[in-house]
């Protein structure tokens, strides 16, 4: 690598501006555009309703129920509270098993509903939950399943629906990042008993917070109504655990604007995705964390693994070098521990699950209205200076 090259990379140690004036950082999906919210926002303060079931939330729910080909969607005020509400219509006790890598607003809502998680290794190829692992993990305290859509790539859905039938379990999954994925022709939304949406600011549909539980089962969606619902209704079903969950319709208005442009939204985030796998393509040590085969995910993040002994360096090493050039690639998820599970220990070297190892191994690049095409190429080539030069990086790295 030529000496001019070396330096562009060097602003761990001071020696330039970053190669990003403004810091980008995991997925942002742009807004509606000013003049469209103030309208929207004018005729919610015309008719004087602002919330507590209004007719843009109406509206919202009837729309991405129809999107999704699913009979009922339930928005409301946030992803954790959708889980929440979720896991409040079914009604359940004793342990739920749970994917080594889940957001930590999983782990709170299972705390509020007080279910025991008990955490299960994930697959090596999907990044998601093992169906086989599942298995072995069911005991007499078990009562459901909560499988999450890893980074919007579907899990074994059709797998994972037979052994929560085979085992007369609720099968709940989280689908936070998979809001337009598909499996087999089909969009998530309509798997298992209930799946979890998120619209929050960093989502394909944004109503900055928000979330939504949807279903096919006609008596469960009569239950999370009640559920999202504070006092008394006259056609509540019986729900033991209540709150206020209701969405506002601020909140509904941005994501009806967020469904009319999903087409658009969805093309340019499809073009950053050719570009970054175009870019990347190459770079020894890094591998596209992409599609499984029979689904279709919704390029709502865009993943990578790094192979330390192949790349050169580990993945904080390569983040402390891409933060220092103010491009962010901090994973959203968390890592639970859950001990050794492969059936072969030898390919998991010094880590104790696929979980732990992946997680360790993998990065999150920038994606959608912060970023254009050249950014990606601008990312993409720049870790690939990173990797021609990592011997002589990391000696000036501090850690």
């Amino acid at each position: 690598m030529k000496s001019s090259e070396l330096a562009k990379i060097f602003s761990t140690l001071g020696e330039k501006t970053p190669e990003f004036a403004v810091a980008r950082q995991g997925t942002r999906f742009p807004l509606p555009s000013r003049q469209d919210f103030q309208s929207a926002f004018d005729a919610i303060f015309d008719r004087r309703y602002f919330t507590n079931h209004g007719p843009l939330v109406q509206e919202l729910d009837e729309q991405v129920a129809q999107y999704l080909g699913v009979k009922h969607a339930v928005c409301v005020t946030n992803e954790t509270v959708a889980l929440m509400v979720a896991l409040a219509s079914l009604d359940l006790r004793g342990s739920i098993i749970v994917p080594a890598l889940a957001r930590s607003s999983c782990m709170k809502a299972l705390e509020w509903v007080g279910l025991r998680p008990v955490v299960c290794d994930i697959e090596r190829e999907s990044f998601c939950l093992d169906p086989d692992q599942v298995e072995s993990l069911i005991d007499e305290e078990t009562c459901a399943i909560l499988a999450s859509h890893t980074w919007g790539r579907v899990c074994k859905v059709e797998e994972l629906e037979q052994i929560a039938d085979l085992n007369k379990l609720k099968l709940v999954f989280e689908a936070f990042d998979a809001f337009g994925s598909k499996s087999a022709g089909s969009f998530v939304g309509g798997f298992g008993s209930l799946e979890v949406l998120s619209f929050r600011p960093y989502s394909l549909v944004n109503t900055l917070e928000g979330g939504c539980v949807t279903t096919d089962d006609d008596y469960l969606a009569s239950r999370l109504r009640t559920a999202r619902n504070f006092h008394a209704t006259h056609s509540e079903t019986h729900c033991p655990l209540r709150m206020n969950a209701k969405m506002t319709e601020a909140q509904a208005a941005l994501g009806l604007l967020a469904l009319q442009s999903l087409r658009s939204t969805l093309d340019v985030a499809r073009a950053q995705w050719d570009m970054y796998c175009q870019e990347l393509d190459g770079i020894d040590g890094l591998s596209i964390v992409n599609e499984l085969p029979g689904t279709e995910h919704a390029f709502s993040n865009f993943i990578v693994e790094v192979d330390e002994e192949r790349f050169g360096m580990n993945k904080d090493q390569l983040l402390s070098i891409l933060r220092a050039e103010n491009v962010m690639c901090e994973l959203e998820v968390n890592y639970y521990e859950c001990g050794a599970t492969s059936s072969n220990p030898s390919e998991l070297g010094l880590f104790r699950s696929q979980g732990e190892k992946l997680y360790k191994a993998s990065i999150q690049l920038p994606l959608g209205c912060e970023m254009s095409k050249d950014d990606c190429r601008k990312v993409a080539r720049l870790i690939g200076l990173i990797q021609g030069s990592a011997q002589e990086l990391k000696g000036h790295l501090t850690s």
